[in-house]
């Protein structure tokens, strides 16, 4: 069973809250990042893990080719568990790769 938010309350809630009208959940998940609003932000897009960030229990990544992935998860804490596993490796990436 899900817990958290549902998709059709992220939608609601991004055109209600931020005056958005997105027409899908990843629409909506961009639309609470580009206002400022997302829970996490990590990443780059030209590092192996992307640019990614998280809305609830979903996580949205951004590759080098400016495409999208959305990943849904069961609830908040799965996705706050593999934003810090993707978080680590993007980390020992940019240490190697001379990152500041």
């Amino acid at each position: 069973m899900l817990s958290g938010r549902t998709e059709a309350c992220e939608i609601m809630q991004a055109a209600r809250n931020l005056g958005e009208q997105p027409d899908s959940l990843l629409a909506a998940c961009e639309a609470v990042y580009m206002n400022g609003f997302a829970d996490r932000v990590g990443g780059d897009v030209e590092s192996p893990t992307g640019h990614f960030y998280m809305v609830g229990r979903w996580l949205v990544v951004t590759d080098d080719q400016g495409f999208h992935a959305l990943h849904s998860f069961v609830d908040d804490r799965a996705a706050e568990a593999t934003f810090d596993e993707w978080e680590s490796y993007f980390v020992k990436w940019d240490d190697a790769e001379g990152g500041c």
